[in-house]
């Protein structure tokens, strides 16, 4: 293997009406655009045993991304620290000119009493 991933994955293609499963070398791949994940409605998520075998194969399949050598779109783990970093999201909206509001973030009660009684209305989290 020489530290290089080698092996085959299934796919589903899609064409006009037409699905097919393909069997594509993972050194085929050059390009990859994570989509969301979708749990498996054809069993029932109550059976422990139908919940194990979804977080293993989940894990499976996110531990397989990480190590496929090509440009991803938009990466799992990219994907996941923006959709959790609101400090970050509030940055990116205001470099794109969209009005956001004053925001604090601090653990010292004065500083947080101060900064409240300048505004109207307040949001804590």
């Amino acid at each position: 293997m020489g530290g290089k991933v080698d092996g085959f994955i299934d796919v589903v293609t899609c064409a006009d009406t037409c699905k097919k499963i393909v069997h594509l070398s993972l050194s085929d791949i050059h390009i990859a655009w994570y989509l969301r994940e979708s749990p498996n409605n054809s069993m029932p998520p109550d059976c422990l045993e139908n919940r194990f075998s979804e977080n293993e194969s989940r894990a499976a399949l996110r531990s397989l991304f990480s190590v496929i050598d090509c440009v991803w779109v938009n990466k799992k783990e990219t994907i996941d620290f923006l959709s959790s970093n609101k400090l970050y999201q509030q940055l990116v909206a205001e470099r794109c000119g969209l009005l956001t509001p004053q925001t604090l973030v601090s653990n010292d009660p004065e500083t947080v009493a101060s900064f409240s009684e300048r505004k109207k209305k307040l949001l804590l989290k």
